[in-house]
């Protein structure tokens, strides 16, 4: 079975779910936020990293890398962000296949 990983990344908290292929959320992780502009790009990335293991510390028998993950990120504003903070979040090794957005537009669907 393939499991992916969701982000949702503010400045005040970072939170990471598990899901199976179905859509199920099996997990929840949650770490501080990060904002690579004020904390600096390890640190955004050191908090992603925190709440994705801290989500799979509670799925027993899933090890990394996942299928996938999926993060919506605070301070993606350019598409320099976007590569940057893609790159960084691919260089955790936590899912084979990566995809990075602002998390402006997270909300604006989950508004929608």
């Amino acid at each position: 079975m393939n499991y992916y990983i969701g982000v949702d990344q503010g400045s005040s908290k970072t939170n990471a779910v598990i899901c199976n292929q179905q859509g199920q959320i099996l997990s929840f992780g949650n770490a501080p936020g990060g904002y690579h502009y004020r904390d600096g790009l390890d640190k955004q990335l050191q908090n992603i990293n925190a709440a994705v293991l801290s989500a799979l510390e509670l799925v027993p028998n899933i090890s990394l890398p996942l299928e996938g993950l999926f993060a919506g990120l605070t301070g993606v504003d350019w598409p320099e962000d976007q590569h940057r903070l893609f790159q960084g979040v691919r260089s955790l090794s936590l899912a084979t296949q990566v995809n990075v957005i602002g998390d402006m537009f997270i909300a604006y669907r989950g508004g929608t």
